[in-house]
């Protein structure tokens, strides 16, 4: 004696359990999804609880990812991109772009933004200032009258520190102010620690009559002053630098129209919603595919 599987060639939509069960609804929101149900007879494939209950939380689900998705396309880290060429730091005046100089500088070697090189400064410490192997000498302060000893030194040696204060680049610290209004103090015996400063490039020179970890303080102290000084200023700070390469090409990032945002979210909801039904789907046949089989219903 044969079996064979009862088959229904009417289909799903056409069934009317299927048309009973879908116009259910839980609690007035929810109705079973198509995702649930065999293809043809209208044959729910797990209790019709769990399938209301299975709706509801993908929907919720779907509601919650698209709230996230409009949030996060939302958010000033998301948008269309906009490039333009410049002559001047500031795009027709907008501060919102971010300007790179299309050349390299001539002293740091490097055509990094104002945003990079303000991350990338470090304040002087032990890591960034070093000493050389240049000696230097300070000359003695002429304002101190002649020395009691005509044969005492006019001069005392001095031990020359460098700052290098960016991470990418091995250039010193520039201030180009210093090039018109540097001054190189004096040598005071009574004190012994008198620094020294290159006009161009801000090198330090420590006396030598102090012991090695009193010279880098020393050192360390200097350059922290020079900085200080530098950024208390309107112009010539420590970065701007990167704003007098011209030309510049900059970059901003605009905030999407709120049908766009609309458009991204709803696409996104769409892609997850849609695999996870496929997932559920594919999970309750594996669950209920003997017993399906046996009462011949296709899924």
């Amino acid at each position: 004696m044969s079996t064979s599987k009862t088959t229904d060639p009417a289909p799903m939509e056409d069934d009317a359990e299927f048309r009973d069960a879908t116009a259910s609804w839980a609690f007035g929101v929810v109705t079973i999804d198509k995702a649930f149900f065999a293809r043809r007879r209208g044959r729910l494939m797990v209790s019709r609880f769990t399938a209301l209950s299975l709706s509801a939380a993908t929907q919720a689900v779907a509601i919650v990812i698209f709230a996230l998705a409009y949030a996060y396309y939302s958010s000033d880290r998301v948008g269309e991109q906009k490039t333009a060429f410049s002559p001047s730091y500031y795009y027709a005046g907008d501060t919102r772009y971010e300007c790179r100089p299309m050349q390299r500088d001539s002293h740091y070697v490097s055509s990094m933004s104002l945003k990079e090189c303000l991350a990338e400064f470090k304040m002087p410490d032990a890591t960034n200032v070093a000493a050389t192997t240049t000696a230097g000498v300070i000359p003695r302060d002429p304002a101190l009258g002649p020395p009691a000893d005509p044969n005492a030194p006019q001069s005392t040696p001095c031990t020359v520190y460098k700052y290098t204060p960016f991470e990418s680049s091995k250039a010193t610290l520039y201030d180009p102010v210093s090039e018109t209004t540097a001054t190189i103090p004096l040598y005071d015996p009574s004190s012994q620690t008198a620094p020294a400063w290159n006009a161009d490039y801000q090198d330090a020179c420590v006396s030598d009559a102090l012991g090695t970890a009193q010279r880098d303080a020393k050192a360390i102290e200097i350059f922290t002053t020079a900085v200080t000084a530098m950024q208390a200023r309107d112009q010539g700070k420590v970065c701007d630098w990167t704003k007098v390469n011209a030309p510049f090409i900059c970059t901003k990032t605009e905030g999407y129209s709120t049908l766009t945002k609309l458009s991204l979210a709803y696409s996104n909801t769409m892609l997850v919603y849609g695999a996870t039904k496929l997932v559920l789907r594919k999970t309750m046949f594996m669950l209920n595919k003997s017993k399906l089989e046996r009462e011949g219903f296709d899924v």
